[in-house]
Protein backbone atom coordinates (compact mmCIF):
# COMPACT_ATOMS: atom_id res chain seq x y z
CA UNK A 1 0.00 0.00 0.00
CA UNK A 2 2.89 2.39 0.74
CA UNK A 3 4.43 1.76 -2.69
CA UNK A 4 1.07 2.17 -4.42
CA UNK A 5 0.30 5.37 -2.51
CA UNK A 6 3.54 7.10 -3.47
CA UNK A 7 3.25 5.92 -7.07
CA UNK A 8 -0.17 7.57 -7.30
CA UNK A 9 1.31 10.80 -5.96
CA UNK A 10 4.01 10.71 -8.65
CA UNK A 11 1.56 9.98 -11.46
CA UNK A 12 -0.74 12.79 -10.38
CA UNK A 13 2.13 15.28 -10.40
CA UNK A 14 3.00 14.36 -13.99
CA UNK A 15 6.34 16.06 -13.59
CA UNK A 16 15.16 18.77 -11.11
CA UNK A 17 15.93 22.19 -11.92
CA UNK A 18 15.81 23.05 -15.61
CA UNK A 19 19.17 22.82 -17.36
CA UNK A 20 18.53 26.28 -18.81
CA UNK A 21 18.60 27.73 -15.28
CA UNK A 22 22.33 26.89 -15.07
CA UNK A 23 23.09 29.53 -17.73
CA UNK A 24 20.90 32.30 -16.26
CA UNK A 25 23.70 34.37 -14.73
CA UNK A 26 21.43 37.32 -13.94
CA UNK A 27 18.99 35.04 -12.08
CA UNK A 28 19.90 34.50 -8.38
CA UNK A 29 18.31 31.03 -8.50
CA UNK A 30 21.03 29.82 -10.86
CA UNK A 31 23.06 29.28 -7.66
CA UNK A 32 20.91 26.18 -7.03
CA UNK A 33 22.73 24.54 -9.94
CA UNK A 34 26.13 25.99 -8.98
CA UNK A 35 26.55 27.86 -5.67
CA UNK A 36 29.81 29.29 -7.03
CA UNK A 37 28.08 31.08 -9.90
CA UNK A 38 28.85 34.82 -9.26
CA UNK A 39 25.75 36.71 -8.24
CA UNK A 40 24.76 39.93 -10.01
CA UNK A 41 22.28 40.82 -7.25
CA UNK A 42 22.64 43.22 -4.36
CA UNK A 43 19.37 42.01 -2.82
CA UNK A 44 16.61 39.69 -3.93
CA UNK A 45 13.37 38.63 -2.26
CA UNK A 46 11.34 35.78 -3.64
CA UNK A 47 7.57 35.81 -3.69
CA UNK A 48 6.32 32.64 -1.88
CA UNK A 49 5.35 29.83 -4.29
CA UNK A 50 5.74 32.14 -7.32
CA UNK A 51 9.47 32.91 -7.17
CA UNK A 52 10.86 29.47 -8.07
CA UNK A 53 8.46 26.84 -9.41
CA UNK A 54 9.63 23.85 -11.42
CA UNK A 55 7.76 20.84 -12.78
CA UNK A 56 9.52 18.24 -14.92
CA UNK A 57 8.89 14.90 -16.59
CA UNK A 58 11.53 12.91 -18.46
CA UNK A 59 10.08 9.89 -20.24
CA UNK A 60 12.33 7.93 -22.60
CA UNK A 61 9.90 5.11 -23.37
CA UNK A 62 6.15 5.77 -23.24
CA UNK A 63 5.25 7.74 -26.38
CA UNK A 64 1.83 7.81 -27.97
CA UNK A 65 2.99 7.14 -31.53
CA UNK A 66 4.83 4.01 -30.35
CA UNK A 67 1.93 2.66 -28.31
CA UNK A 68 -1.10 3.44 -30.47
CA UNK A 69 -2.06 3.59 -34.14
CA UNK A 70 -5.18 5.18 -35.55
CA UNK A 71 -7.04 3.40 -38.37
CA UNK A 72 -10.49 3.36 -39.98
CA UNK A 73 -12.05 1.30 -37.20
CA UNK A 74 -10.52 3.26 -34.33
CA UNK A 75 -7.27 3.13 -32.36
CA UNK A 76 -5.28 -0.04 -31.81
CA UNK A 77 -2.45 -0.82 -29.40
CA UNK A 78 0.86 -1.51 -31.20
CA UNK A 79 2.54 -3.60 -28.51
CA UNK A 80 5.25 -5.01 -30.79
CA UNK A 81 6.23 -1.55 -32.03
CA UNK A 82 6.42 -0.31 -28.44
CA UNK A 83 8.69 -3.08 -27.12
CA UNK A 84 10.92 -2.87 -30.21
CA UNK A 85 11.42 0.86 -29.57
CA UNK A 86 12.66 0.31 -26.01
CA UNK A 87 16.36 0.66 -25.18
CA UNK A 88 18.23 -1.81 -22.98
CA UNK A 89 17.73 0.65 -20.14
CA UNK A 90 14.85 3.15 -19.98
CA UNK A 91 13.86 6.03 -17.67
CA UNK A 92 10.72 7.63 -16.32
CA UNK A 93 11.70 10.54 -14.07
CA UNK A 94 9.58 13.19 -12.41
CA UNK A 95 10.42 16.19 -10.25
CA UNK A 96 8.66 19.03 -8.50
CA UNK A 97 10.19 22.06 -6.79
CA UNK A 98 8.22 24.76 -4.98
CA UNK A 99 10.00 27.50 -3.03
CA UNK A 100 8.07 28.83 -0.05
CA UNK A 101 10.75 31.24 1.18
CA UNK A 102 13.75 32.76 -0.59
CA UNK A 103 15.95 35.83 -0.23
CA UNK A 104 19.58 36.85 -0.55
CA UNK A 105 21.87 39.85 -0.01
CA UNK A 106 25.43 40.94 -0.76
CA UNK A 107 27.97 42.14 1.82
CA UNK A 108 31.21 43.21 0.09
CA UNK A 109 32.51 40.06 -1.64
CA UNK A 110 30.17 37.71 0.23
CA UNK A 111 26.70 36.83 -1.00
CA UNK A 112 24.29 35.09 1.42
CA UNK A 113 21.05 33.42 0.35
CA UNK A 114 18.35 31.52 2.24
CA UNK A 115 15.83 29.16 0.72
CA UNK A 116 13.04 26.90 1.95
CA UNK A 117 11.64 24.47 -0.64
CA UNK A 118 9.40 21.44 -1.00
CA UNK A 119 10.99 18.97 -3.40
CA UNK A 120 9.97 15.76 -5.10
CA UNK A 121 12.40 13.66 -7.13
CA UNK A 122 11.57 10.29 -8.68
CA UNK A 123 13.68 8.04 -10.91
CA UNK A 124 12.25 4.86 -12.40
CA UNK A 125 14.80 2.80 -14.33
CA UNK A 126 13.67 -0.33 -16.16
CA UNK A 127 15.07 -2.70 -18.82
CA UNK A 128 13.21 -3.58 -22.02
CA UNK A 129 12.65 -7.09 -20.63
CA UNK A 130 9.98 -5.72 -18.27
CA UNK A 131 7.58 -5.28 -21.20
CA UNK A 132 9.16 -7.46 -23.87
CA UNK A 133 8.75 -10.65 -21.81
CA UNK A 134 4.95 -10.39 -21.28
CA UNK A 135 4.36 -9.19 -24.86
CA UNK A 136 6.55 -11.65 -26.78
CA UNK A 137 6.59 -14.47 -24.25
CA UNK A 138 9.41 -16.57 -22.89
CA UNK A 139 10.04 -18.18 -26.30
CA UNK A 140 11.74 -14.94 -27.34
CA UNK A 141 14.39 -15.77 -24.74
CA UNK A 142 15.23 -19.38 -25.60
CA UNK A 143 18.77 -18.56 -26.71
CA UNK A 144 19.48 -16.29 -23.75
CA UNK A 145 17.83 -15.67 -20.34
CA UNK A 146 15.29 -12.91 -19.78
CA UNK A 147 17.19 -10.94 -17.15
CA UNK A 148 16.31 -7.75 -15.27
CA UNK A 149 19.16 -6.16 -13.32
CA UNK A 150 18.31 -2.46 -13.50
CA UNK A 151 14.68 -2.42 -12.42
CA UNK A 152 14.69 0.32 -9.78
CA UNK A 153 12.21 2.82 -8.39
CA UNK A 154 13.70 5.57 -6.22
CA UNK A 155 11.57 8.48 -5.08
CA UNK A 156 11.88 11.09 -2.35
CA UNK A 157 9.52 13.84 -1.12
CA UNK A 158 11.07 16.23 1.40
CA UNK A 159 11.46 19.75 2.78
CA UNK A 160 14.76 21.59 2.25
CA UNK A 161 16.02 24.54 4.32
CA UNK A 162 19.30 25.91 2.95
CA UNK A 163 21.79 28.73 3.49
CA UNK A 164 24.02 29.62 0.56
CA UNK A 165 27.41 31.29 1.06
CA UNK A 166 29.23 32.60 -1.99
CA UNK A 167 32.58 34.36 -1.87
CA UNK A 168 34.46 36.10 -4.64
CA UNK A 169 38.16 35.60 -3.87
CA UNK A 170 39.39 37.78 -6.72
CA UNK A 171 38.48 38.84 -10.24
CA UNK A 172 39.00 35.28 -11.49
CA UNK A 173 37.74 32.86 -8.83
CA UNK A 174 34.38 32.58 -7.06
CA UNK A 175 33.50 29.71 -4.71
CA UNK A 176 30.24 28.72 -3.07
CA UNK A 177 28.75 26.33 -0.53
CA UNK A 178 25.15 25.63 0.41
CA UNK A 179 24.53 23.45 3.50
CA UNK A 180 20.98 22.12 3.73
CA UNK A 181 18.75 20.72 6.45
CA UNK A 182 16.45 18.04 5.02
CA UNK A 183 13.12 16.82 6.45
CA UNK A 184 11.69 13.75 4.76
CA UNK A 185 7.99 13.19 3.99
CA UNK A 186 7.91 10.01 1.86
CA UNK A 187 10.37 7.62 0.26
CA UNK A 188 10.70 4.54 -1.93
CA UNK A 189 14.19 3.10 -2.27
CA UNK A 190 15.03 -0.01 -4.28
CA UNK A 191 18.13 -1.52 -2.69
CA UNK A 192 18.13 -4.61 -4.88
CA UNK A 193 15.96 -5.95 -7.67
CA UNK A 194 16.85 -8.98 -9.74
CA UNK A 195 14.84 -11.30 -11.98
CA UNK A 196 16.02 -14.03 -14.32
CA UNK A 197 13.94 -16.43 -16.39
CA UNK A 198 15.73 -19.23 -18.26
CA UNK A 199 13.91 -21.41 -20.83
CA UNK A 200 15.42 -24.79 -21.73
CA UNK A 201 15.61 -24.99 -25.57
CA UNK A 202 14.86 -28.74 -25.57
CA UNK A 203 12.29 -29.27 -22.83
CA UNK A 204 11.02 -25.63 -22.66
CA UNK A 205 11.23 -25.95 -18.89
CA UNK A 206 11.34 -22.54 -17.19
CA UNK A 207 13.53 -21.63 -14.23
CA UNK A 208 12.81 -18.40 -12.33
CA UNK A 209 15.28 -16.71 -9.98
CA UNK A 210 14.47 -13.45 -8.23
CA UNK A 211 15.54 -11.15 -5.41
CA UNK A 212 13.82 -8.03 -4.10
CA UNK A 213 14.78 -5.51 -1.43
CA UNK A 214 12.69 -2.31 -1.20
CA UNK A 215 12.50 0.27 1.60
CA UNK A 216 9.52 2.58 2.08
CA UNK A 217 8.57 5.29 4.57
CA UNK A 218 5.83 7.89 4.93
CA UNK A 219 4.91 10.49 7.54
CA UNK A 220 1.35 9.10 7.33
CA UNK A 221 0.73 5.54 8.46
CA UNK A 222 -1.07 3.93 5.50
CA UNK A 223 -2.81 1.41 7.78
CA UNK A 224 -4.37 4.03 10.08
CA UNK A 225 -4.24 7.65 8.94
CA UNK A 226 -3.92 10.06 11.88
CA UNK A 227 -3.79 13.69 10.71
CA UNK A 228 -2.63 14.89 14.16
CA UNK A 229 0.62 12.91 13.79
CA UNK A 230 1.64 14.33 10.42
CA UNK A 231 3.29 17.55 11.67
CA UNK A 232 5.38 15.90 14.45
CA UNK A 233 6.46 13.19 12.02
CA UNK A 234 7.85 15.76 9.60
CA UNK A 235 10.69 16.46 12.03
CA UNK A 236 11.58 12.78 12.59
CA UNK A 237 13.02 12.01 9.14
CA UNK A 238 16.01 14.31 9.39
CA UNK A 239 18.96 14.59 7.06
CA UNK A 240 21.70 16.85 5.79
CA UNK A 241 22.80 17.91 2.32
CA UNK A 242 25.32 20.19 0.71
CA UNK A 243 26.00 21.91 -2.62
CA UNK A 244 29.55 22.86 -3.64
CA UNK A 245 30.64 24.91 -6.63
CA UNK A 246 33.27 27.16 -8.15
CA UNK A 247 33.80 29.25 -11.27
CA UNK A 248 37.10 30.40 -12.72
CA UNK A 249 37.46 33.12 -15.36
CA UNK A 250 40.73 32.95 -17.31
CA UNK A 251 40.19 36.23 -19.16
CA UNK A 252 37.40 38.29 -20.70
CA UNK A 253 36.46 35.44 -23.05
CA UNK A 254 37.08 32.03 -21.45
CA UNK A 255 36.00 30.44 -18.19
CA UNK A 256 35.12 27.12 -16.54
CA UNK A 257 32.92 26.00 -13.68
CA UNK A 258 32.24 22.85 -11.64
CA UNK A 259 29.64 21.92 -9.06
CA UNK A 260 28.18 19.04 -7.08
CA UNK A 261 24.65 19.54 -5.80
CA UNK A 262 22.22 17.54 -3.65
CA UNK A 263 24.98 15.57 -1.97
CA UNK A 264 23.38 14.29 1.24
CA UNK A 265 21.24 11.79 3.12
CA UNK A 266 18.00 11.34 5.08
CA UNK A 267 17.36 8.88 7.89
CA UNK A 268 13.80 7.54 7.64
CA UNK A 269 12.14 6.75 10.98
CA UNK A 270 8.39 7.26 10.45
CA UNK A 271 6.44 4.16 9.44
CA UNK A 272 9.43 2.46 7.78
CA UNK A 273 8.85 -0.83 5.99
CA UNK A 274 11.34 -3.09 4.30
CA UNK A 275 10.11 -5.67 1.79
CA UNK A 276 12.39 -8.60 0.95
CA UNK A 277 11.79 -11.54 -1.34
CA UNK A 278 13.96 -14.36 -2.67
CA UNK A 279 13.12 -17.73 -4.20
CA UNK A 280 12.94 -20.31 -1.40
CA UNK A 281 12.91 -24.10 -1.27
CA UNK A 282 9.15 -24.59 -1.20
CA UNK A 283 9.00 -28.16 -2.46
CA UNK A 284 9.31 -30.21 -5.61
CA UNK A 285 9.54 -27.21 -7.98
CA UNK A 286 12.73 -25.84 -6.34
CA UNK A 287 15.80 -26.51 -8.48
CA UNK A 288 19.21 -24.85 -9.01
CA UNK A 289 18.33 -22.00 -6.66
CA UNK A 290 15.12 -21.13 -8.51
CA UNK A 291 11.52 -22.06 -9.19
CA UNK A 292 11.49 -24.67 -11.96
CA UNK A 293 8.22 -25.00 -13.90
CA UNK A 294 7.58 -27.55 -16.62
CA UNK A 295 3.81 -27.18 -16.86
CA UNK A 296 0.80 -28.32 -14.85
CA UNK A 297 0.68 -32.01 -14.04
CA UNK A 298 -2.96 -33.11 -14.34
CA UNK A 299 -2.20 -36.16 -12.23
CA UNK A 300 -1.55 -33.84 -9.28
CA UNK A 301 -4.91 -32.16 -9.51
CA UNK A 302 -7.23 -33.01 -6.66
CA UNK A 303 -10.30 -34.11 -8.60
CA UNK A 304 -12.42 -34.24 -5.44
CA UNK A 305 -11.59 -30.60 -4.75
CA UNK A 306 -12.38 -29.75 -8.35
CA UNK A 307 -15.82 -31.39 -8.10
CA UNK A 308 -16.64 -29.97 -4.68
CA UNK A 309 -15.09 -26.48 -4.72
CA UNK A 310 -14.70 -25.84 -8.41
CA UNK A 311 -11.80 -24.27 -10.26
CA UNK A 312 -11.36 -21.43 -7.73
CA UNK A 313 -10.47 -23.84 -4.95
CA UNK A 314 -7.92 -25.67 -7.09
CA UNK A 315 -6.34 -22.38 -8.22
CA UNK A 316 -6.22 -21.34 -4.58
CA UNK A 317 -4.27 -24.47 -3.73
CA UNK A 318 -1.63 -23.66 -6.35
CA UNK A 319 -1.55 -20.03 -5.24
CA UNK A 320 -0.82 -21.06 -1.66
CA UNK A 321 1.87 -23.39 -2.95
CA UNK A 322 3.54 -20.60 -4.94
CA UNK A 323 3.79 -18.45 -1.81
CA UNK A 324 6.12 -21.09 -0.39
CA UNK A 325 8.52 -20.44 -3.28
CA UNK A 326 8.14 -16.64 -3.38
CA UNK A 327 7.79 -15.51 0.25
CA UNK A 328 7.54 -11.79 1.02
CA UNK A 329 9.17 -10.73 4.29
CA UNK A 330 8.31 -7.42 5.96
CA UNK A 331 10.38 -5.72 8.65
CA UNK A 332 9.96 -2.35 10.37
CA UNK A 333 13.35 -0.70 10.92
CA UNK A 334 14.66 2.77 10.18
CA UNK A 335 17.04 3.15 7.26
CA UNK A 336 19.18 5.76 5.50
CA UNK A 337 19.02 6.86 1.87
CA UNK A 338 21.25 9.24 -0.03
CA UNK A 339 19.82 12.14 -2.00
CA UNK A 340 20.18 12.16 -5.77
CA UNK A 341 23.43 14.01 -6.38
CA UNK A 342 24.16 15.88 -9.61
CA UNK A 343 27.55 16.73 -11.10
CA UNK A 344 28.02 19.81 -13.32
CA UNK A 345 31.08 20.60 -15.47
CA UNK A 346 31.10 23.42 -17.98
CA UNK A 347 33.24 25.73 -20.07
CA UNK A 348 32.21 28.93 -21.79
CA UNK A 349 33.37 31.29 -24.52
CA UNK A 350 32.15 34.87 -24.15
CA UNK A 351 32.06 36.77 -27.43
CA UNK A 352 31.49 40.02 -25.54
CA UNK A 353 29.78 41.15 -22.35
CA UNK A 354 26.37 40.40 -23.83
CA UNK A 355 26.79 37.10 -25.70
CA UNK A 356 28.29 33.74 -24.73
CA UNK A 357 28.30 30.05 -25.66
CA UNK A 358 28.61 27.31 -23.02
CA UNK A 359 29.09 23.54 -23.14
CA UNK A 360 27.88 21.73 -20.02
CA UNK A 361 27.98 18.14 -18.79
CA UNK A 362 25.52 17.02 -16.15
CA UNK A 363 25.37 13.60 -14.50
CA UNK A 364 22.58 12.45 -12.20
CA UNK A 365 23.62 9.83 -9.62
CA UNK A 366 20.65 7.67 -8.57
CA UNK A 367 21.79 4.90 -6.28
CA UNK A 368 23.74 2.51 -8.50
CA UNK A 369 22.57 4.20 -11.70
CA UNK A 370 23.98 7.18 -13.61
CA UNK A 371 22.13 9.36 -16.12
CA UNK A 372 24.45 11.58 -18.24
CA UNK A 373 23.48 14.61 -20.31
CA UNK A 374 25.25 17.22 -22.45
CA UNK A 375 23.99 20.74 -23.18
CA UNK A 376 25.17 23.40 -25.62
CA UNK A 377 23.79 26.84 -24.73
CA UNK A 378 23.67 30.40 -26.05
CA UNK A 379 23.20 33.27 -23.58
CA UNK A 380 22.35 36.81 -24.63
CA UNK A 381 21.69 40.01 -22.71
CA UNK A 382 19.99 42.93 -24.45
CA UNK A 383 19.41 46.50 -23.27
CA UNK A 384 20.37 45.46 -19.71
CA UNK A 385 16.82 44.19 -19.14
CA UNK A 386 16.16 41.28 -21.49
CA UNK A 387 17.94 37.91 -21.20
CA UNK A 388 17.52 35.26 -23.91
CA UNK A 389 18.75 31.65 -23.78
CA UNK A 390 18.72 28.79 -26.28
CA UNK A 391 19.93 25.24 -25.57
CA UNK A 392 20.33 21.85 -27.19
CA UNK A 393 20.59 18.83 -24.87
CA UNK A 394 21.37 15.14 -25.22
CA UNK A 395 19.83 13.34 -22.24
CA UNK A 396 20.56 9.64 -21.97
CA UNK A 397 19.60 8.15 -25.32
CA UNK A 398 17.35 11.06 -26.30
CA UNK A 399 18.76 13.55 -28.82
CA UNK A 400 15.83 15.86 -29.52
CA UNK A 401 15.72 18.46 -26.73
CA UNK A 402 15.74 22.10 -27.81
CA UNK A 403 15.37 24.42 -24.83
CA UNK A 404 14.73 28.12 -24.36
CA UNK A 405 14.74 30.66 -21.55
CA UNK A 406 13.64 34.24 -21.08
CA UNK A 407 14.44 36.72 -18.32
CA UNK A 408 12.90 40.17 -17.98
CA UNK A 409 14.20 42.75 -15.51
CA UNK A 410 11.88 45.74 -15.12
CA UNK A 411 13.47 47.84 -12.42
CA UNK A 412 13.31 45.84 -9.19
CA UNK A 413 10.87 43.28 -10.65
CA UNK A 414 12.33 40.21 -12.38
CA UNK A 415 10.41 37.52 -14.23
CA UNK A 416 11.81 34.41 -15.87
CA UNK A 417 10.70 31.23 -17.60
CA UNK A 418 12.65 28.28 -18.98
CA UNK A 419 12.10 24.88 -20.54
CA UNK A 420 14.50 22.18 -21.74
CA UNK A 421 12.30 21.24 -24.69
CA UNK A 422 10.14 23.80 -26.51
CA UNK A 423 9.24 21.14 -29.12
CA UNK A 424 7.15 19.37 -26.48
CA UNK A 425 4.53 22.10 -26.79
CA UNK A 426 3.73 20.86 -30.31
CA UNK A 427 3.65 17.14 -29.49
CA UNK A 428 3.56 16.56 -25.72
CA UNK A 429 2.41 12.93 -25.96
CA UNK A 430 5.44 11.99 -28.08
CA UNK A 431 8.12 14.01 -26.27
CA UNK A 432 10.71 12.63 -23.89
CA UNK A 433 11.20 15.85 -21.94
CA UNK A 434 8.37 17.99 -20.58
CA UNK A 435 9.33 20.68 -18.10
CA UNK A 436 8.92 24.31 -17.18
CA UNK A 437 10.62 26.53 -14.59
CA UNK A 438 9.36 30.01 -13.86
CA UNK A 439 9.37 32.69 -11.23
CA UNK A 440 8.67 36.24 -10.11
CA UNK A 441 10.84 38.11 -7.58
CA UNK A 442 12.11 41.45 -6.39
CA UNK A 443 15.75 41.70 -7.49
CA UNK A 444 18.03 44.71 -7.07
CA UNK A 445 21.13 44.54 -9.28
CA UNK A 446 24.60 45.04 -7.90
CA UNK A 447 25.67 48.66 -8.43
CA UNK A 448 29.26 47.58 -9.12
CA UNK A 449 28.08 45.45 -12.02
CA UNK A 450 26.17 48.37 -13.50
CA UNK A 451 29.22 50.66 -13.31
CA UNK A 452 31.51 48.10 -14.90
CA UNK A 453 28.94 47.40 -17.57
CA UNK A 454 28.45 51.07 -18.46
CA UNK A 455 32.22 51.62 -18.77
CA UNK A 456 32.51 48.59 -21.02
CA UNK A 457 29.63 49.73 -23.21
CA UNK A 458 31.32 53.09 -23.71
Amino acid sequence: MVVLGLLLILLQVKAQDSRVLYFMNYNPYSSYTNPGNPSHSRLYIGIPVLSNLNISLYNSAFHYNKLFKANETGTTITADKFVNSLKKNNWLNTSLNIELLGFGFKADNLFVSVGYRIRLEEYFSFPDVLFKLPVKGNMAYVDEPAEMKKLRLNAMLYHELSVGLQYKLNEHLCIGIRPKLLMGLANINTKNSYFKLTTDPQTYEMNIQEQLHVNTAMVVNPDSVDIMKILPNVFKNMGFGIDLGATYQFNDHFGVSAAVTDLGFIKWKTNPRTFKSEVADGGAFYQDGGFCFSGLNTNRLNMDSLMEGGVDQVVGQYKDSLLNYFPLEQTYQSYVTTTYAKIYLSGYYRINKQNAFTLMFRGDIIGKSFLPSFTLAYSGNFFNLLDIYATYSIIGNDYLNVGAGLGLRLGPIQLYAATDNVLAAFSPMNSSMLNVQMGLMVNLSDKKNKKIKSKTDN
